[in-house]
């Protein structure tokens, strides 16, 4: 079972990147996107934020439909 820590809004995120100044990408979507059975840090976003060092939101949520 993967479990992870919501952001203050429900979201696959860190909490902290609400306090950022600046958001260069959101991702929407559904499960794929929010990073169902993955490690945080496995999912799209956290993948984007990685490889760009740029803030992004997750916006992706289970049950939502691509």
């Amino acid at each position: 079972m993967i479990t992870y820590h919501s952001d203050r809004h429900g979201f696959n995120n860190p909490d902290s990147i609400w306090s950022s100044d600046e958001i260069s990408f959101i991702t929407i979507g559904d499960s794929f996107t929010h990073g169902d059975c993955v490690n945080q840090n496995n999912a799209i976003a956290s993948n984007l934020r990685l490889f760009t060092n740029k803030q992004g939101l997750n916006l992706g949520m289970g049950g939502n439909g691509p």
